[in-house]
């Protein structure tokens, strides 16, 4: 007799996922998402609208809920129809467009980057989506977590994660503070992870105590995401005080060349299989290979991510020089996907349990193309709602003006403020729903229904803690 716990098991188990062009379909609907709640924001519609939260909630969460669920199948046809939207707004402003290019140097991005924001916050929103998500019958099988290679959507979250975190980081904001000794720095770095060694460790009680349902090939036997971070932290703070920020790239090449040498040379067999050659486990580290042995992938992404971090804490004095960078973006985008398509067809397909070269290479490609959409929106939306451009006789934008020091209400920016811990908000949630009803059992339209109800509850739980001025730092 099978029982509820194998069943849920075997239903977000063994899948082979999708292709690249899905994924990066899915991602850019959350992108595009957020240009066009900007663009509808500083629209004089938007006067009109009330209350403003359910707004937001359908122009930036519900896109990316029906992408995968009802809209799966039409995601081409989808980000055509809110491609079109965009353009129509932008028709309105269409005289400040053109405009552009002959005052690139009198305007200049908001210090707070707005784009970092929406990216880190997208990261966070499309997770707790898709945590939920996956266990209904409504989520395509193809975009969850591959069983060993292939392009997952799930796969990529947590590389997206790292990615997210290492662009603010310290060393991609030239705030890295090396100290003497290097015990005393991963001692600072250990301290400063109690608060997620705690949640990694209540999550494997919780889950081995509840027997909740898990997918073993993901992390291991104990192993967690909340254990990856840590580990990330104390390998890198290590690591950092050996080498240079400056050769954040060079490094994450040779720890990548060095990681993909010993895949292809039989350490991916050990991981998939065992050294039985028969998927069991034997030892602490053995139970616990795939999330041992990724990290060396992880740190590749989280080097490359400093990097990319560093183009964007660089003293940009206008738009002019904002369009350099996404031209240097937009190569790295380039480049990461050739090495993708290269390494994947000639070295080792992607590979999420692995974190094989493709699979950062993927990450990395995947990151770019989000942060080049977020970053050309923001400079169309910095332009348009510039001091240069406002037009008088449109008291939206000059509440804008007058009120330019109070706090904007976002639920992208109420998510990032307090982003681990809306993450880990999000896992007890889908805790409590898989405790509560059935959920591979239950029909497309409560799915939705609940889905809905249960990203409307983390949004509203991020504005009130952003509105208090309430932030739970977890790390």
């Amino acid at each position: 007799m099978t029982t509820f716990k194998e069943e849920h098991e075997k239903f977000i188990a063994g899948h082979n996922g999708t292709n690249y062009l899905e994924v990066a379909m899915l991602t850019s609907i959350s992108c595009l998402a957020c240009f066009l709640r900007d663009l509808f924001f500083i629209s004089s519609i938007a006067s009109y609208v009330r209350p403003k939260l359910l707004a937001e909630f359908l122009l930036l969460i519900f896109p990316n809920i029906l992408s995968v669920s009802l809209l799966e199948n039409y995601l081409a046809i989808f980000i055509l129809l809110i491609f079109s939207v965009i353009a129509i707004f932008c028709f309105l402003h269409w005289r400040s467009i053109t405009a552009l290019k002959n005052h690139l140097h009198n305007v200049n991005l908001d210090e707070q980057k707005k784009f970092i924001t929406y990216f880190r916050s997208v990261v966070i929103v499309c997770t707790a989506i898709a945590i939920l998500a996956v266990d209904f019958p409504v989520f395509p099988r193809r975009f969850a977590k591959t069983e060993t290679f292939g392009f997952g959507g799930m796969d990529i979250g947590v590389g997206l994660f790292v990615v997210a975190n290492a662009i603010v980081s310290p060393e991609a904001r030239n705030k890295y503070k090396e100290k003497a000794f290097l015990l005393h720095h991963i001692k600072s770095t250990i301290v400063s992870c109690l608060p997620l060694i705690f949640l990694g460790v209540a999550r494997l009680v919780t889950v081995k105590s509840i027997e909740y349902h898990e997918h073993v090939t993901e992390y291991g036997v104990h192993w967690n995401f909340f254990f990856t971070l840590v580990a990330l932290k104390i390998l890198l703070t290590a690591l950092y005080w050996i080498v240079s920020v400056n050769k954040s790239t060079v490094i994450a090449f040779i720890v990548l060349i060095l990681h993909q040498s010993l895949l292809s040379n039989g350490f991916s067999s050990y991981i998939i299989i065992g050294f039985n050659n028969d998927g069991t486990r034997e030892g602490l580290i053995d139970a616990n290979r795939e999330g041992i042995y990724s990290l060396p992938g992880y740190i590749a992404i989280y080097m490359f991510g400093v990097q990319l971090g560093r183009f964007f804490f660089q003293a940009q004095k206008n738009l002019a020089e904002w369009l350099q960078v996404t031209k240097a973006i937009a190569l790295q985008f380039i480049l990461f996907t050739l090495a993708l398509f290269v390494t994947h067809s000639f070295v080792e397909p992607a590979s999420r349990r692995l974190a094989n070269a493709s699979f950062v290479f993927w990450v990395m490609s995947v990151s770019c193309l989000m942060i080049l959409q977020l970053l050309l929106a923001d400079i169309i939306i910095t332009f348009i709602t510039s001091q240069h451009w406002k037009r008088k006789s449109s008291s939206l934008l000059q509440a804008q003006q007058t009120k330019r020091g109070a706090k904007e209400m976002c639920i992208l920016k109420a998510v990032n403020y307090n982003s681990l811990f809306i993450f880990l908000l999000a896992n007890i949630m889908t805790g409590l729903v898989n405790m509560a009803v059935t959920t591979h059992r239950i029909p497309d339209k409560m799915a939705i229904f609940i889905l809905t109800s249960y990203m409307l509850s983390l949004c509203y739980i991020s504005l009130i803690l952003y509105n208090q001025n309430f932030s739970l730092k977890l790390s």
